[in-house]
């Protein structure tokens, strides 16, 4: 860069000063290079300033117009150079040190154990930061990430970290880790960022997010919180307030859980299964009968007709509020409700068995085709068919445990109950034997058919 302009300050002055440089110096030569020197000192310095202008201006802008290669390469080849330069900072290499000091006959090992750690930052110095910065962004482009992270921890020893300023460098940082799946340096250069700089409410939103699925669960909320005060009325995104929600169920806080969930809803009206989770936290966990029969209401009109499950337990727990109501006749409704659904669960149960004795019957056959008549073309289809009997053997093992889950037993218990106070007797008996069929409290179920049967021969 500097043999150019030698050579132009060289022919300027031969052109214009009359100047032959193989001559020997003389008197007028002296007094002529005594008036021109400190002119062309002058330029020579806005030149070379010019020049280091216009090489930032180069890989600036290979990197916006993302030539990432290009500007690494002028990016590496500058660095080299002032590495070169500051010798002061390189080291001696270790061999050489180690000979030298078995030649004095000093003890390495007590070296070693006494040795002292420098400091991690260096020196402020703005010209090796911005190279180490851009190579770590060029780097991060290019998907070289350990790379990346290197120039990135490089550049922070070059400066003295600056309040609400420079946060972005961390949360660039975070980035690559989390190009990496690397979670915990991730969030702990998240972290930095957004203690660099507590006005980006951007921070703790992904801080929010990220934690969320943690056993931090408080600094999730903490960091949610700051975010949506910050918005105020202007969150566009229900999915904040469904897993503001989630967090605050995870930890107990069961009342914040509802509220965040009511705010959700008023984005989400037809989300059918957050209705029905309002509708058991309301029951279950606040006691709000009121809300949870409204919740459960909405949901059975909006859960999918093959989703039994979730509309047998609907049923089961509005009845459960009834009965804890002592509305018995409206208990009996919706327990009755649930047998329907239960019984249509079990009806899954059979018709899966049959379809799976049907494949079994299927794989039989090729298999006794594949081992006596050695019909090799057979084997995919036999182990399709197998991958089949697998697949309807865990969605049966599926049903059987959500039937499992809608207390068969517990309904029709609860159902006996409701109608021996309500005076029928005789659908009492009924329910109550049939509970003892599901084995649910099955001495007390006995005791009570004793007793009612005897009311019932009696007339009373």
């Amino acid at each position: 860069m500097v043999t150019p302009l030698i050579k132009s300050f060289q022919n300027i002055v031969r052109k214009f000063f009359n100047i032959n440089f193989s001559m020997e110096f003389n008197i007028p030569f002296f007094f002529k290079l005594a008036i021109i020197t400190p002119f062309f000192c002058s330029i020579i310095i806005s030149s070379l300033l010019y020049a280091q202008q216009n090489y930032n201006k180069d890989f600036i802008q290979l990197f916006k117009q993302e030539q990432y290669a290009k500007a690494l390469k002028i990016l590496i080849n500058r660095l080299n150079n002032l590495y070169e330069e500051k010798i002061d900072t390189n080291r001696v290499p270790s061999d050489i040190i180690s000979i030298k000091k078995m030649e004095e006959e000093i003890n390495l090992i007590h070296l070693f154990v006494n040795r002292r750690v420098k400091s991690f930052f260096i020196e402020d110095n703005q010209e090796l930061f911005n190279l180490h910065i851009y190579c770590g962004r060029c780097y991060f482009h290019l998907a070289r990430y350990n790379a990346s992270l290197n120039h990135y921890y490089q550049s922070l020893r070059f400066k003295s970290l600056e309040y609400g300023k420079d946060d972005i460098y961390f949360y660039e940082i975070s980035r690559v880790y989390k190009k990496l799946n690397k979670v915990v340096p991730y969030r702990r250069t998240l972290e930095a960022a957004y203690s660099l700089n507590t006005k980006k409410y951007e921070y703790s939103l992904e801080l929010g997010k990220t934690l969320a699925s943690t056993t931090e669960k408080k600094k999730a909320i903490f960091h949610l919180e700051r975010y949506m005060n910050s918005e105020g009325n202007n969150i566009k995104d229900p999915q904040l307030y469904l897993l503001m929600g989630n967090i605050n169920e995870d930890i107990g806080r069961y009342l914040e859980t509802v509220k965040y969930y009511k705010k959700y809803l008023k984005f989400k009206s037809d989300d059918a299964y957050i209705h029905f989770a309002l509708g058991f936290l309301a029951f279950k966990r606040t006691g709000d009968y009121e809300l949870a029969i409204d919740c459960f209401d909405k949901s059975l009109s909006l859960l999918p007709k093959g989703d039994l499950f979730r509309r047998a337990k609907a049923c089961e727990y509005k009845g459960d509020i009834y009965l804890n109501e002592l509305e018995f006749e409206n208990a009996i409704i919706f327990y009755q409700e649930t047998i329907r659904f239960q019984n249509k669960i079990q009806s899954r149960v059979r018709v899966k068995l049959t379809e799976i004795s049907k494949i079994k019957e299927q794989i039989r056959g090729i298999k006794l085709a594949l081992i006596k008549d050695r019909n090799l073309e057979k084997y995919s289809e036999y182990e399709k068919l197998m991958d089949e009997q697998g697949m309807m053997e865990l969605q049966n093992r599926e049903i059987k445990y959500q039937f499992k889950k809608v207390n068969a037993g517990k309904v029709r218990w609860n159902l006996a109950e409701s109608y021996k106070k309500i005076g029928g007797l005789e659908k009492a008996v009924k329910y109550y034997n049939e509970a003892i069929s599901y084995n649910y409290q099955s001495n007390r179920a006995r005791k009570n058919v004793i007793n009612l049967s005897l009311k019932i021969k009696r007339g009373y």
